[in-house]
C-alpha cells in the first residue's frame, strides 16, 4: 500500500513538473528550463539512493518526478519548434519510441547490476544524466532565436545544421528514459 501511495504522488508530481517547468520554459526559454529539469531529476534520483524510510523515499521520488515531467514536456516542445513541419510527426514518434528501449535497458540493468552493486548504487548511478547539463547548455537550441526555414527532407535531420540538434536531443532523451525507467521500474 505504501508503494501505491508513492506511485500515485509520483504521477501527480510528473504532471505538476510538466505544467510548472513548461511555464518556466515559456518565460525564460526552453534551454534553461531543460537544464533545470535535468538537474532536478538527477538530484531526486540520487536522493532516492539515500532514502532511509517512507517519507524520505516519497520526497525523493516526488522531486525526481517534477524534473521528469518538465523534461518530457520541454523535450516535446523543442521537437515541435526545431524540426520542419513535415518532419515533426516522425521526430515526435522517435522521441516516444525511446520508452520501450529504456524499459528494456532498465530491466537489464535491474537484473544484472542491482544484485551486484545494490539498489542504492543503482539510483545513484541513475543520477548521471546531470552530466548532460553541460552539453544541454550548448546543444539544446534556443528556440527564441529560430527563424522560419524552408522544410527539408527527413534525411536532412542526419546532416547539416540539424545533425547536431538531432543527435543531442535523441541522446538526451534516450539517456533520460533509460535512467528514469531503470530507477522507476526497480
Amino acid at each position: 500500500l505504501d508503494i501505491a501511495w508513492i506511485d500515485g504522488w509520483v504521477m501527480f508530481a510528473t504532471a505538476f513538473g510538466g505544467f510548472g517547468l513548461g511555464w518556466v520554459a515559456d518565460r525564460v526559454g526552453r534551454r534553461p528550463a531543460m537544464v533545470w529539469s535535468i538537474l532536478i531529476y538527477s538530484v531526486g534520483t540520487v536522493a532516492t539512493g539515500f532514502a532511509d524510510g517512507y517519507w524520505t523515499l516519497l520526497a525523493a521520488r516526488v522531486f525526481t518526478a517534477i524534473g521528469v515531467g518538465g523534461e518530457w514536456g520541454i523535450g516535446h516542445a523543442l521537437v515541435a519548434e526545431t524540426y520542419p513541419s513535415h518532419l515533426r510527426g516522425r521526430a515526435a514518434g522517435i522521441l516516444q519510441a525511446g520508452t520501450p528501449a529504456a524499459i528494456a535497458l532498465a530491466a537489464a540493468f535491474g537484473c544484472f547490476c542491482s544484485p551486484e552493486i545494490g539498489w542504492r548504487a543503482c539510483f545513484m548511478l541513475a543520477g548521471l544524466p546531470a552530466v548532460l547539463v553541460f552539453f544541454a547548455r550548448r546543444a539544446v537550441p534556443d528556440t527564441s532565436d529560430l527563424r522560419s526555414k524552408e522544410p527539408g527532407s527527413f534525411v536532412e535531420l542526419a546532416r547539416g545544421e540539424y545533425l547536431y540538434r538531432s543527435l543531442a536531443l535523441w541522446v538526451l532523451v534516450a539517456v533520460h528514459l533509460a535512467a528514469f525507467w531503470s530507477s522507476y521500474s526497480w
